[in-house]
């Protein structure tokens, strides 16, 4: 087996870590086969020819613009009938060890793709993804690990979203609404949004910051800049309700210019100051 061109990329989606290794692949022999036995998920991409894989009992035979998945740690011996091929391995881990997996990402990518071997047809938008990711690893310029990662990004989105489509979702308590839907749920709901921009979080959904604004506008009925300041409210009420922090440390978590500025908006928003409120539920911290 001839690796020809290979890359190791990293990207974001909410507090999970995607780490993949990107190899472009072309066998020497005829009816070139190889065991495996992998630690990551991995998916391949069929340029040309064909790639036979045999696991107990089962063969899987994946063609021309066919994408095939394997699960980690699923022994099987892969056959190469003068395929060329993209393998991606990749992994999925929480970014940050103090705040929440974002749960959705995860079930998403997960669950949609499952433990089994499987078979997933590509379509016209999966075969752009590719050609571009396939130009900017040939060509090599100075941005282009930029330009893969977020082709790459972009792939696994539209192919998750290409899976939900096809019926390959088996979590019920997500709704059904497409991945960039189910994201947005999440940040919007459960995340640390204190700090963050539209146009920044469009980016890291893959889409418009226009498609964004409408998208929340329409399921929350507000704006985004009003949708965040609803949960950082919110937040600031789980904070006076279940610690003994004072303003000042509440006020720095949750992203305001100062104190001041958190208590006038605590008060335009609830009609009590944050130590009233505190008060109220017998905590006197100040």
């Amino acid at each position: 087996m001839q690796t020809i061109i290979g890359y190791d990329v990293s990207f974001l989606v909410g507090n999970t870590l995607f780490e993949l290794n990107i190899h472009e692949n072309e066998p020497k022999e005829i009816n070139d086969s190889l065991a495996h036995n992998h630690y990551t998920n991995e998916l391949l991409f069929v340029l040309d020819g064909g790639i036979e894989i045999k696991q107990d009992a089962n063969t899987y035979v994946c063609q021309k613009e066919e994408i095939l998945y394997i699960p980690k740690q699923v022994y099987h011996i892969s056959y190469y009938k003068r395929a060329r091929f993209y393998t991606v391995g990749f992994s999925m881990t929480k970014a940050d060890e103090n705040k929440p997996r974002t749960e959705n990402t995860y079930a998403i990518f997960q669950k949609v793709f499952g433990n089994e071997i499987s078979i997933i047809k590509s379509d016209n938008a999966l075969q752009e993804c590719l050609q571009e990711m396939t130009a900017y690893m040939r060509d090599y310029k100075i941005f282009s690990y930029y330009l893969i990662q977020n082709t790459v990004r972009k792939f696994f989105i539209l192919l998750t979203e290409k899976m939900l489509k096809d019926g390959r979702f088996p979590v019920l308590d997500i709704p059904p609404l497409g991945s960039v839907n189910a994201l947005i749920h999440q940040r919007l709901n459960y995340d640390n949004l204190y700090d963050i921009k539209l146009k920044d979080l469009a980016k890291e959904l893959y889409i418009s910051e226009r498609q964004l604004a409408r998208i929340i506008k329409q399921r929350y009925g507000m704006p985004f800049g009003k949708r965040k300041a609803q949960l950082r409210i919110k937040s600031a009420k789980e904070y006076l309700e279940k610690t003994d922090e004072s303003l000042e440390t509440i006020a720095f978590k949750l992203y305001f210019y100062d104190v001041s500025a958190f208590i006038q908006a605590f008060k335009k928003s609830t009609g009590e100051t944050p130590t009233e409120y505190r008060k109220k539920r017998g905590i006197q911290k100040t």
